[in-house]
């Protein structure tokens, strides 16, 4: 009877070592690859147009301390539609990072309140999600078309 014990208790143990390996794969993202896949494969009204990383810094309010490598599009601005990738130093990087790109869809929905009020619907759901140490926000009227890009390289 103690014998047919542990090894149940060994069977335990080793479905449980198991299991632990069946957690979410680790994700690596190449903030440039996706920006331009999401470029490319997400509908978007407005006509995009890459950012230098001066440029993309300045917009979100970032620097090189927790960002390592970034891709942003922006439009003409006659729409909210933007894209943003960016590699972080490390996951509390990405937080700030993640607010980052929360405080422009505020600043982008007071700016287009009274501009092009149209616009808001999008504002109100953009795609803002953190995958360890990167953060991917796309303002566009379709996320789940942004989903499907991003799965692309996290599955």
């Amino acid at each position: 009877m103690i014998q047919g014990k542990k090894v149940f208790v060994l069977l335990c143990c080793v479905f449980l070592l198991l299991l632990g390996g069946c957690g979410a794969k680790e994700v690596k993202l190449d903030a440039a690859v996706t920006a331009d896949k999401l470029a490319s494969e997400v509908t978007f009204k407005d006509q995009l147009s890459p950012l230098n990383d001066k440029a993309a810094f300045k917009l979100f309010g970032l620097d090189d301390s927790t960002v390592v490598s970034q891709k942003v599009y922006v439009g003409t601005g006659a729409t909210a539609e933007e894209i943003g990738v960016w590699e972080c130093k490390d996951e509390n990087a990405a937080k700030t990072v993640q607010s980052a790109a929360e405080q422009r869809v505020k600043d982008q929905t007071q700016a287009f309140a009274n501009y092009v009020p149209g616009e808001l619907t999008k504002l109100k759901s953009p795609f803002i999600k953190t995958y360890g140490k990167y953060v991917v926000y796309v303002c566009c009227d379709d996320t789940a078309q942004v989903q499907k890009v991003i799965d692309s390289f996290t599955k």
